[in-house]
């Protein structure tokens, strides 16, 4: 069986994000102080053994809107371009070298150690440029005042 990890993490990101922005136009939210309308729990979740992609938080009601996963991309390979919406974006580089790519905005090189920033509503994609595997991990989440 051939999977193809664009379409996956696609759908997966678009299911993630319309899940989170529906379920939170049906909380109460927190914008006006008022508790949450499920609890929050802390919670620790391992991607030690992720093999490619792998969603780490799902956003509610895991989290107030939080969502982020884990990525591998192999020598050569890319991150279609996508966009989180009005959803803010930061990649923290665990290992290897990369390109983020912006529509209307220059590409930015980075390397193991790096913590890269993408505003809401901003067209991206992210290369492997390096000899060896990309690992990142993708966090995004709500930006206050953005539709």
């Amino acid at each position: 069986m051939i999977i193809n990890k664009k379409a996956l993490f696609t759908a997966g990101l678009l299911a993630v994000v319309t899940g989170a922005i529906g379920a939170l136009a049906g909380s109460s939210g927190t914008a006006d102080g008022k508790e949450p309308a499920a609890k929050l729990v802390p919670l620790a979740v391992s991607f030690q053994d992720a093999a490619a992609e792998r969603s780490l938080l799902g956003g509610p009601p895991q989290t107030m809107g939080y969502i982020s996963g884990f990525v591998i991309l192999a020598k050569g390979e890319d991150m279609h371009e996508h966009t989180a919406g009005s959803y803010e974006e930061v990649i923290v580089v665990l290992s290897g070298k990369g390109e983020a790519r912006f529509q209307g905005f220059p590409s930015i090189g980075f390397q193991e150690g790096t913590l890269l920033y993408i505003p809401p509503n901003t067209r991206h994609s992210v290369a492997n440029t390096g000899g060896g595997p990309l690992k990142y991990i993708y966090l995004v989440a709500p930006a206050a005042g953005v539709k």
